[in-house]
């Protein structure tokens, strides 16, 4: 994490008094960073105070649902940088397990925020709740005489709520012209390009690999992208995610061909920005067919860069 040196980071209960006193703290899962989020951080700045955010891993919603994996928009690795770009002073990382999972609202607000943190102020989203059962929400913060505590209305656009799941639900939908409203920039996956079977390069499609291990993402299919990391300026490409039915697949990954670029980037750690949907992911009756086919996904990419004068 030293590239965001900035940004604090504590990940145990053990160290919550590394964290700067008398701050103002924010409770959530902040998947994606979206502009609902910044707004409450910008509620946060108004008080010339150190903010501290309080997130959680796994998402609680992951681990009520049994292991059963969330797709998520960002990994913490990712958001940690998004949170640092907001120039968030400290980011406190719980571990959510059933132990975490069984602390009533009040022992929350006795051990995280007055005797850890000794918040000074609250802020929290719109219908925010805490606790064991959910039992804690904005009026019991009020209640305490310690801190004060403050809940910012949801944000809107065009009379719809930015939410984290809603973004999801535009990514699954191909929608980023609306994604990139929401988030306020675009929506993308970072990675170290790892090596894979060297098939793309055999068809004459070489790729560059992230492996998403049991990451799951909002997303699946062919899609026009922009490649970061690299080079000075975003490289242009077409990626697939999936798990490559064709080839008998089993493991998500995700594959980016650069267009007119051969250049050894194994181990670069490279940032993919989703542009455009092309297609879904489909199983082809040979690798003929297939190549045929990637051959036309890339074709509309490039033309998809040429309309735009790139």
């Amino acid at each position: 994490m030293g590239l965001y040196a900035m940004t604090q980071l504590i990940r145990d209960l053990s160290r919550l008094k590394q964290a700067p006193r008398h701050g103002v703290v924010t409770i959530g899962n902040f998947d994606g960073v979206h502009l609902g989020h910044q707004a409450l951080f910008k509620k946060m700045f108004e008080y010339n105070a150190p903010t501290i955010v309080v997130c959680f891993e796994p998402h609680p919603q992951e681990f009520f649902s049994h292991d059963k994996a969330l797709s998520r928009l960002t990994s913490f690795r990712e958001k940690f940088r998004l949170l640092s770009q907001q120039k968030i002073a400290t980011v406190v990382l719980l571990h959510f397990n059933a132990d975490f999972a069984d602390w009533s609202a009040e022992r929350f607000i006795e051990d995280i925020l007055q005797t850890g943190l000794n918040a000074n102020h609250v802020v929290v989203g719109h219908d925010f709740h805490f606790g064991k059962q959910r039992q804690g929400n904005i009026a019991l913060l009020q209640q305490h005489k310690k801190f004060s505590a403050e809940e910012v209305p949801a944000f809107l656009i065009d009379d719809e709520r930015v939410s984290s799941s809603g973004v999801r639900q535009l990514l699954a939908e191909g929608n980023f012209e609306k994604t990139v409203a929401w988030l306020g920039r675009p929506w993308t996956i970072s990675g170290h390009v790892m090596y894979g079977d060297a098939r793309g390069r055999s068809i004459g499609f070489p790729t560059a690999n992230i492996h998403l291990g049991k990451r799951v993402l909002p997303i699946r299919g062919v899609y026009v992208v922009r490649l970061h990391g690299l080079k000075q300026k975003g490289l242009p490409g077409v990626a697939n995610v999936g798990v490559r039915p064709t080839v008998d697949g089993t493991k998500q990954i995700l594959e980016v061909h650069l267009f007119n670029f051969d250049e050894n980037i194994y181990g670069q750690r490279i940032e993919v920005e989703f542009c455009q949907k092309l297609r879904d992911e489909k199983r082809f009756e040979n690798l003929d067919l297939l190549v045929k086919q990637i051959g036309v996904d890339a074709e509309a990419a490039r033309q998809y860069f040429q309309l735009r004068g790139e």
